[in-house]
């Protein structure tokens, strides 16, 4: 398997009138950044899920 880790941001929704909280995470393999994981609403637990998944490999990216 590749190397791969993540990394969790905070950040907030564009939306002026309700901003909103939301967590991103960035998935990194082989040192370079693959793909940028964003959900509106998300919370924490979420986005640590998804960098675990990612760092053990239950996650895997969609290649044509």
């Amino acid at each position: 398997m590749s190397n791969r880790k993540s990394v969790i941001r905070k950040t907030s929704t564009d939306n002026t009138a309700a901003a909103e909280t939301m967590y991103v995470v960035d998935l990194y393999e082989d040192n370079r950044l693959v793909m940028v994981h964003a959900q509106a609403g998300s919370n924490y637990n979420l986005a640590e899920s998804v960098a675990r998944n990612w760092e053990t490999g239950s996650m895997q990216m969609l290649t044509e």
